[in-house]
């Protein structure tokens, strides 16, 4: 791999994701009335998780296409995707529940889909390993220093947060320019299926099952429509920086972050009619 890549990726974990973490727990204000879909999300990240699990059985995988096939299935792109979408289809109302959503998404990164994409990295890795290098991963050094930093109440002069604020949004414009620079059509046709597999996963099966969880978690009205549609987004970026940081099967994460994401431009207005009836 060029090093371009390589470079980009390391200043997205080590500078630009922990800074963007870092100011919005440090932040962060938590309402009740919205950690149903934070709930939500975490509960529907595990049970896709759980089902492309079982369903990568049926694939010839070796162990790093294995762990690739189920982050980019479980990890859905509720924030640079999700937000604008709820914010087209439901105004401010809606934009403000797909936030507390994706907060729900953004903990399963820093916490299940770390965990598995160390787990299934390229090379042995014993648990004493894996958990070490969970602990150290720095996004998550820096969600627990700003959400240590905020039920402390110790704040800070606001050109702290300023910085933090435009270095965390340095993330977005690395995040696609890497997946430009790693992108290759000839990925997309070795990994067709599975990246239809998790196409399925993510724009079908995952709204479905978010009908389900916001009946289970008593979600009505705005909320549970946006739950559905967060629900329903297509294959996050950030699986591809853990994919690089971590030597897993970049082909078939490229493969399934742009099939899923061309798809969910026809799926999404579907399911928007649908919820709409």
């Amino acid at each position: 791999m060029i090093k371009s890549p390589q470079i980009l990726h390391k200043t997205l974990i080590y500078i630009t994701l922990p800074a963007l973490v870092l100011e919005t727990f440090w932040k962060l204000e938590l309402k009740s009335s919205y950690l149903k879909l934070t709930l939500a999300a975490l509960t529907i990240v595990l049970i896709c998780a759980g089902i492309s699990f079982i369903l990568s059985s049926f694939f010839n995988f070796q162990k790093i296409s294995r762990g690739s096939f189920i982050v980019t299935s479980a990890h859905a792109n509720t924030g640079f995707l999700g937000y604008p979408i709820c914010f087209y289809f439901f105004g401010l109302p809606g934009l403000a529940y797909a936030v507390f959503y994706d907060l729900g998404m953004f903990l399963s990164l820093l916490t299940l889909i770390t965990f598995i994409s160390i787990y299934y990295r390229n090379g042995k890795t014993s648990i004493f390993v894996g958990l070490k290098n969970y602990l150290t991963f720095p996004p998550l050094v820096a969600l627990l220093l700003g959400s240590s930093l905020y039920y402390l109440d110790i704040n800070a002069p606001d050109f702290i947060f300023t910085t933090l604020h435009y270095v965390g949004l340095v993330s977005l414009p690395l995040v696609v320019l890497s997946l430009g620079l790693v992108l290759e059509l000839s990925a997309i046709r070795k990994s067709v299926m599975p990246a239809i597999a998790v196409s399925v996963i993510r724009l079908i099966v995952s709204p479905i099952i978010g009908v389900v969880v916001a009946t289970m978690f008593d979600i009505i009205d705005l909320g549970k429509n946006i739950a559905i549609v967060q629900a329903a987004m297509p294959s996050g970026l950030m699986p591809l920086v853990l994919a690089v940081y971590y030597k897993l099967d970049l082909k078939l994460v490229s493969a399934a972050i742009f099939l899923s994401t061309i798809l969910s431009f026809i799926t999404l207005p579907l399911i928007f009619i649908l919820i709409s009836k």
